[in-house]
């Protein structure tokens, strides 16, 4: 009789768990295809962004001139993180006195990309720029700067040039900044050209295999022809 009961048990709950919903097992698919296991895959509903990528990166082109001149692109792009919209950003070029300082914003719309040239006021190496565009908390912007002036180029002794390019700075964090520089002084100074041109090569001529050639034949008996000795 146990045995019975025993069996009738087990019967009844291998019953049981055959006729439970079908919904507790069953897999959603999202119109998109993919296959959601039971949680809700949009629990994470923030737009924050990281506070490390909070600031500007700056990258620059710089052409560092002969007559002392230094030539800069910079590309700006700043993400703000602060409650207050950007309407201005504030400039000061270093060492440099910039006789030029020209902005440009990017303006994207309908799956265009445009820029916008910007009012900047100048005051010595301080250079005041207004947006056309504000970028509010959490948003991005990109800015073009092309500015020119002297300062970052001085003449040493022998007429070596000291370059020392300083970066803008800014009245907001400055992440990280990366600088590709060029000299033009070979193109722009005719003198420093023809010292370079007629320098003398600490390596030689560039015929040395063809005096050892003749120097082995001559030894070994192979030539009549003794090779002038080779003093550098």
């Amino acid at each position: 009789m146990k045995n019975y009961i025993s069996r009738l048990l087990s019967v009844l709950a291998i019953a049981g768990f055959l006729i439970l919903p079908a919904s507790l097992f069953a897999l959603t698919p999202y119109p998109d295809g993919d296959v959601v296991y039971p949680y809700n895959r949009n629990t994470n509903t923030s737009n924050a962004v990281n506070p490390q990528n909070y600031g500007q990166t700056h990258s620059y082109n710089v052409l560092l001139r002969g007559n002392g001149e230094a030539v800069a692109w910079a590309t700006v792009s700043i993400t703000n993180g602060d409650s207050t919209p950007i309407s201005q950003l504030v400039f000061k070029t270093g060492n440099m006195s910039p006789r030029l300082f020209e902005v440009w914003q990017e303006m994207s719309g309908n799956n265009q990309f445009q820029y916008k040239k910007l009012n900047v006021q100048q005051s010595g190496k301080t250079a005041t720029v207004t947006l056309s565009k504000l970028i509010s908390q959490n948003q991005s912007g990109s800015l073009i700067i092309n500015y020119r002036g002297f300062g970052a180029v001085k003449k040493g002794l022998f007429g070596r040039m000291k370059f020392d390019f300083q970066t803008l700075e800014s009245n907001d964090r400055v992440r990280s900044a990366r600088i590709v520089a060029e000299a033009s002084r070979l193109l722009t100074d005719a003198q420093a050209y023809r010292a370079m041109a007629q320098a003398h090569n600490p390596f030689g001529d560039g015929r040395a295999a063809e005096r050892i050639v003749q120097g082995l034949r001559y030894y070994l008996g192979r030539s009549s022809f003794r090779p002038d000795e080779f003093g550098g």
